[in-house]
């Protein structure tokens, strides 16, 4: 039988909150390395992958220019799946959903014996006006891709037939999220999805969301200002040494170029401690910009 592998290694400051580390500095250590995914305005699939310190660049692999994409928008949160026991048949494998100007589409990177590629098929369309999309999957009952709308809505949709097709059906909405500059995934339990978002307004905010049949969320206040410099979060967990989780958060600004990493506890209310760890080395001008979790997992940082 085969073995899914369980090690995952792809390839902030807001004002105020921190200073930066100098390039070509060691850098502070990082506690959870972060997986992350990309796809650049040339239409190439990037996976970046950021670990050890923040002196460190990125580790980037670059899978080419994405067959059959016709546009994108927004890239959701990537599931990893990797097989490296039979040498011959080794392959690691990302699959994402996605939206462009008016589709959903299914994108899947692949790294084997042949190489690395990316594909994309588009799933359904009339798909317009999401900027934002975030995938909730792991071995729960229930996949949920969450969906911003330039509206102000984030939508709910049932994701099944895995891995991610066809298309989701809709599962609820709800209002009040015209703010939002970015959303990711931070936890996942039975009874909710738990959501990390930063707003123009400069609030940090966490957004939980019972998985039931009516879609509710309640928001809550992180930090209430500073935040809106970044138009893109990533986050990666790990446990510390008594067990606890731990959350890196990458906080990335790609008109400037720059990135910032933060530690952050259990992520509950205001009283949530962030440690800026600093400025993050390499250049981050990232159009799309997305967390990857293995499939067999899932974020519990909230």
């Amino acid at each position: 039988m085969r073995t899914i592998a369980t090690a995952l290694v792809l390839s902030v400051v807001a004002a105020g909150l921190a200073g930066s580390v100098p390039a070509g500095a060691a850098g502070v250590p990082i506690d959870c390395p972060v997986s992350m995914a990309s796809v650049g305005d040339d239409g190439h699939y990037r996976s970046i992958g950021v670990s050890h310190s923040t002196g460190q660049a990125p580790e980037v692999t670059d899978f080419g220019a994405v067959s059959g994409l016709t546009s994108i928008r927004s890239l959701a949160t990537g599931s990893f799946d990797a097989d490296t026991m039979i040498p011959e048949e080794s392959f690691q494998e990302t699959t994402h959903l996605g939206t462009g100007t008016n589709v959903i589409f299914r994108l899947v990177a692949r790294a084997d014996n042949d190489g690395v590629r990316a594909t994309a098929e588009n799933l359904a369309s009339r798909w317009g006006g999401f900027r934002r999309t975030v995938m909730a999957s792991s071995l729960l009952p229930n996949s949920y891709l969450y969906a911003l709308h330039d509206s102000g809505y984030l939508y709910r949709y049932l994701a099944t037939s895995g891995p991610y097709g066809p298309a989701p059906t809709a599962a609820g909405r709800v209002a009040g999220f015209g703010t939002v500059r970015d959303i990711t995934l931070i936890g996942r339990t039975p009874q909710y999805d738990a959501l990390l978002a930063n707003t123009t307004t400069g609030r940090l905010i966490l957004v939980k969301i019972p998985t039931t049949a009516r879609m509710t969320a309640t928001t809550t206040t992180i930090r209430s200002r500073t935040w809106q410099v970044f138009d893109h979060l990533a986050i990666g967990n790990c446990s510390d040494a008594s067990g606890g989780t731990v959350t890196t958060l990458i906080g990335v600004n790609s008109a400037t170029g720059e990135a910032y990493a933060y530690r952050m506890g259990f992520v509950r209310d205001a009283s949530t401690p962030i440690q800026s760890l600093g400025r993050l080395a390499g250049t981050w001008r990232y159009p799309t910009l997305t967390t990857v979790f293995e499939a067999t997992s899932h974020p519990r940082g909230a």
